[in-house]
């Protein structure tokens, strides 16, 4: 059985692209994150671009700055608990 019947040098094209991901990632030290919970529910809305600058200012204010969606995780949060 012959397992050469595409050269390898077809594919030369991928590596670059492939060494320059990982060195990107290297680099920065993130990581993508990974898979996401299987038992949370995606939930996209619309924000007005008032409420946006805000979110941003307030996120600003913390070390270190999270993400728009964390933040807004750790706002709802916080009112949770409030109501407890």
């Amino acid at each position: 059985m012959c397992y050469h019947l595409v050269s390898p040098r077809r594919f030369r094209h991928y590596q670059p692209i492939q060494r320059q991901v990982g060195l990107s990632t290297l680099k920065t030290g993130k990581s993508k994150g990974g898979r996401p919970r299987t038992d949370a529910t995606p939930v996209t809305v619309r924000i007005l671009p008032e409420m946006l600058e805000w979110l941003d200012a307030e996120r600003a204010k913390l070390d270190p700055v999270p993400s728009r969606p964390e933040m807004i995780r750790q706002m709802m949060a916080s009112m949770m608990v409030k109501e407890l």
